[in-house]
């Protein structure tokens, strides 16, 4: 596992997280498997490279998750 924190020039994570997809979308990676994006939940299978958005972005994504839930 490798873990590495977003800063700089983006105010939202969101920002950076497009761009850092658009890079990986665009990178050629040869014999290598593409890596699958993850924006919440752990993978499935550990065994195939998987760049997970976790934290400030999980709370972002849990808050407006249940925000959209229908109210009783």
């Amino acid at each position: 596992m490798v873990m590495a924190e977003l800063a700089g020039a983006y105010e939202a994570p969101i920002y950076g997280i497009l761009d850092v997809d658009k890079r990986i979308a665009a990178h050629d990676w040869g014999a290598l498997e593409t890596p699958a994006i993850r924006f919440h939940g752990q993978p499935e299978d550990e065994s195939k490279p998987t760049i997970l958005w976790d934290g400030e972005w999980e709370i972002t994504y849990v808050t407006f998750a249940i925000w959209a839930l229908p109210s009783r």
